[in-house]
């Protein structure tokens, strides 16, 4: 939000928080604007948070899940086939 008031654009900052609670992390983005009035002044900001951790999750197990497959069937690290 400082950011934001002081002019910038501010998209999908990709940022980890600690629930110092229950010490979970999540993973999420943040975007900011400014908001100005008629005279071209800073009079407000938005800022939007997006929980991106189910997501980080998913992909990090369908990248497992790809990997082993890949050496069930018999492919290389580079993603080739042996001949």
């Amino acid at each position: 939000m400082e950011r934001a008031f002081k002019g910038e654009i501010i998209d999908d900052i990709d940022v980890v928080i600690l629930d110092s609670v229950s010490r979970e992390k999540k993973r999420v983005l943040i975007s900011g604007r400014p908001l100005v009035n008629q005279e071209n002044e800073i009079v407000a900001a938005v800022v939007t948070i997006k929980d991106i951790s189910k997501y980080k999750q998913l992909e990090t197990e369908l990248k497992e899940s790809e990997s082993k497959y890949r050496n069930l069937i018999g492919f290389r690290q580079n993603g080739n086939r042996p001949v």
